[in-house]
């Protein structure tokens, strides 16, 4: 998989998956290898066995519903990013959707396939960098406990 081509789950009913798909492809920027979960059940599988770039997710799902769906994904997802991209306009919920972690929250709609590719490539960028943040100070502690211990204690 190139870095030019992102690796999406799609967590909505096939219609308006394949209507993301459709706004993906007129958007000038990456290429995204789609996959799609229906419901929350195929999602945790997709994200246990399946190498994922970033999540897309409607939260009323057929057998989950609110922020219950955004933080399910989330404990499964082990840190990807995850866009919220949902019909129903909630500003509390969006709000609070975004202090828990989530990369954005999109009401559909309202956004262009150019947007939205943004939106996911973004997030993607964001949480690489992170990532490397993280390994950089992961890194850097260890060699600073590894002088202490070599050093002694007066």
């Amino acid at each position: 998989m190139s870095d030019s081509e992102l690796r999406l789950l799609i967590v909505d009913n096939a219609e308006e998956a394949r209507n993301v798909r459709e706004m993906l492809e007129s958007a000038v920027g990456p290429r995204f290898h789609i996959q799609i979960a229906e419901n929350l059940v195929s999602a945790l599988n997709a994200l246990a066995h399946q190498s994922i770039d970033v999540v897309l997710v409607e939260l009323a799902l057929v057998d989950a519903q609110g922020l219950a769906t955004f933080e399910t994904i989330q404990r499964h997802a082990h840190g990807l990013p995850i866009v919220i991209y949902t019909a129903a306009p909630n500003e509390s919920q969006d709000i609070a959707a975004v202090e828990r972690g989530a990369q954005d929250y999109l009401v559909k709609g309202r956004t262009s396939g150019q947007a939205l590719a943004r939106v996911l490539q973004h997030s993607v960028a964001r949480h690489r960098r992170a990532a490397d943040t993280v390994k950089g100070e992961n890194v850097e502690a260890r060699v600073i406990g590894f002088l202490a211990v070599k050093g002694g204690v007066g």
